[in-house]
């Protein structure tokens, strides 16, 4: 990808200093998309040509129709005695989730900062944005749940929409895309095209880039910083910083001189594209060669901190451990859930072994389903729930498979609570989901299917959290092994609290959020 940025356009000028808006350069982003795309990583997401074709008029008649009903829907905002908090966090993250006080059975939380938001009750004001593509995604029922919320005031981020901005992301991102639209023409583009195998689909991607990504990431910096002129947050706090939404919220925030804090979301691993970086790229300085990151960012564990300094380019000392704020709730999980009550939910026995299969809303969960499906059809003391992914709206395939291989197990809803179906669960298998994590830590066995040839994208095996299976035909007897041979389990229990130490600091996340917060408040760090 470095060497595709690097080739000249006629005008002499490199593509990738072409990719520049206002001395932003969009290099990071379309290396970040180009990569995914030319691994087919995310194949079920493939553009519609509709989007390619109308893809500005959509985002900006989308942008209008929630700017209108957000003047009559938000509240109003906190007043300035305490200071100010803006909330980045994508629309997914608002989820059901069953509450730590049995006289509440499930809460409409926002899961990434739900929790220092309580910890932090009146001592800060909190200013929830979100993108809100309601003509498209439908999420306007979420809008109105969110607007109960107690801790935060939630506002769409086409809030702060002006014909100003409208303007700006519209004459700029055009301006990008004549650029790409000539230089895929040039025979320097061709030549690298024919040599790494990119074919009329993968350009028919990077088209929906220039015509629709572009442009929604042009408009979500001016949104941002127009949101942070008006707001005028004290500091910034940011879920998956490397989206769209996340890298305008850094951008506008180093143009506006706030603070940010990142948090990380999932496995950060040195293969992971949306933090990768080679020496050199970050910087604090706005410029075409360089990209920003925030001023700080809250990570897991050691090992997440050793593989952003060591292996992406992160600056030591923009890297903290604080550990998961999700997960504090866990040491306190007996204290919520019951085993039993959860399997007869789903009809199942509390005396037999339950496995747990977590899918992921990529193809890839299909190979990984079936090939479960057909090793559990041989194992008939064992009892199989599979939950969705949450993004996996349209999650029917699950049974299609099931049906396909003549097995019968539970299907969860994608919003089930994963912390109950985990609790209840004596294994959890998966590809490469986080929620091993999460396994691990209610010390529950973990195995990982890894049947396409390639290195896992996860450490979980290799840090001897998880044990791993390759071959289709190991499947059954690896999971007979973890259930019922007490010699195996011994070994890998000890290896889990191994893994734990290395790659999670668990157990007072939120307190050590809260106080890094203060300090970055304060100016001490």
């Amino acid at each position: 990808m470095n060497k595709l940025l690097s080739l000249k356009l006629e005008s002499g000028e490199s593509f990738k200093k072409a990719l520049a808006y206002q001395s932003i350069s969009f290099w990071w982003f379309f290396r970040q998309f180009c990569y995914n795309i030319l691994r087919d990583y995310e194949v079920d997401n493939k553009p519609k040509m509709l989007n390619i074709l109308i893809g500005r008029f959509y985002l900006l008649i989308n942008a209008l129709f929630v700017f209108v009903l957000s003047c009559f829907l938000v509240k109003p905002r906190n007043n300035r005695h305490s200071p100010r908090l803006f909330v980045i966090s994508p629309q997914n993250g608002w989820r059901k989730m069953r509450s730590l006080d049995p006289r509440v059975k499930m809460l409409k939380i926002d899961h990434n900062f739900h929790d220092v938001m309580s910890m932090m009750e009146g001592e800060a004001s909190f200013i929830g944005l979100n993108d809100s593509q309601w003509l498209l995604l439908g999420d306007f029922r979420t809008f109105l749940e969110k607007r109960h919320d107690p801790d935060c005031v939630w506002k769409p981020l086409e809030r702060f929409l002006t014909p100003r901005v409208a303007f700006s992301a519209w004459r700029y991102s055009r301006k990008l895309e004549r650029h790409w639209n000539r230089a895929k023409r040039e025979d320097g583009f061709r030549r690298f095209f024919k040599h790494w195998n990119v074919d009329r689909s993968h350009i028919l991607r990077m088209d929906f880039f220039f015509r629709f990504v572009l442009f929604q990431q042009v408009l979500y910096i001016e949104l941002m910083k127009r949101a942070v002129r008006v707001e005028k947050p004290d500091l910034i706090l940011i879920s998956q910083e490397f989206t769209g939404q996340g890298m305008a919220a850094v951008i506008a925030s180093k143009l506006e001189k706030v603070p940010t804090i990142a948090f990380q979301h999932g496995i950060i691993t040195p293969m992971h594209s949306g933090y990768f970086h080679l020496p050199g790229e970050i910087s604090d300085k706005i410029t075409p060669d360089h990209t920003l990151v925030a001023d700080k960012t809250s990570v897991y564990g050691l090992y997440t901190r050793d593989v952003l300094v060591d292996s992406c380019g992160y600056p030591a000392d923009a890297v903290v451990v604080t550990g998961q704020m999700r997960y504090d709730p866990l040491e306190h999980a007996d204290r919520v859930f019951n085993r039993e009550r959860t399997l007869k939910r789903f009809g199942f026995s509390p005396e037999k072994k339950t496995v747990l299969l977590i899918t992921e809303s990529y193809s890839r969960s299909h190979l990984f389903l079936r090939v479960v499906a057909s090793a559990l059809k041989n194992i008939p003391s064992v009892q199989a729930v599979i939950k969705p992914h949450p993004n996996d709206v349209h999650y029917e395939w699950h049974r299609t498979i099931l049906e396909n291989e003549g097995y019968a197990a539970a299907v969860a809803e994608p919003s089930s609570d994963t912390f109950e179906l985990l609790f209840a669960c004596d294994v959890m298998m998966t590809v490469t989901s986080t929620v091993a994590i999460e396994a691990m830590l209610m010390k529950k066995f973990v195995i990982v299917i890894n049947l396409l040839g390639a290195r896992d994208p996860t450490p979980y095996v290799e840090g001897g959290g998880a044990i791993g299976v390759y071959k289709e035909n190991d499947v059954e007897p690896t999971i007979k092994n973890v259930l019922f041979d007490e010699k195996i389990q011994k070994e890998f229990e000890a290896k889990r609290e191994r893994f734990l130490e290395y790659h999670l600091l668990h157990g007072k996340a939120t307190e050590n959020v809260v106080e890094l917060i203060k300090e970055m408040i304060e100016g001490r760090t």
